[in-house]
């Protein structure tokens, strides 16, 4: 995997970064909790992580500047971040949709998807294995399992 670089802010909206840092400075900031944004070069785009004191943060670009995979990783104790949540937008010619997932620790994956152009709501409840959704809190730099674009695996 290629070396980020490591900026204060990012603006999902916009897809711009502020205030870069360096890796040292982003590395302290890990140690300590403290907010900061790493970005990277990936396959079909780039993808940025957002760290903060009470989770962690996935955005997959692809090369249209979609956001197209967003995940939300709860801290649950010193070692173990847990996938709460996730949004998968898909896009082509004719329809576009967004997915939500929602993750609860009980085994319980609620899912709404909304297709944009019609309009339609579609909502379900399923029980699923968790253990997927827990993964441990890497090391500062290896956060290559915190990128994997695939998490079909995870959602059944």
């Amino acid at each position: 995997m290629n070396i980020p670089d490591f900026f204060e802010e990012w603006d999902s909206s916009e897809l711009s970064f502020e205030r870069q840092i360096t890796t040292d400075d982003a590395e302290a900031r890990y140690k300590s909790a403290g907010h900061f944004v790493a970005r990277y070069e990936i396959d079909r785009g780039f993808g940025v992580i957002e760290f903060n004191s009470e989770n962690i943060v996935v955005f997959l670009v692809d090369e249209t500047d979609l956001i197209d995979l967003e995940m939300v990783f709860g801290k649950c104790d010193k070692d173990t971040l847990f996938l709460q949540h996730a949004i998968v937008c898909e896009e082509d010619d004719h329809e576009s949709s967004t997915t939500y997932f929602s993750f609860l620790k009980d085994g319980t994956l609620n899912m709404k998807r909304v297709e944009e152009h019609s309009g339609s709501v579609e909502e379900r409840s399923v029980q699923i294995d968790m253990q997927r959704n827990f993964i441990a809190i890497p090391r500062f730099g290896e956060f290559e399992e915190l990128l994997r674009r695939d998490r079909s695996e995870i959602v059944g």
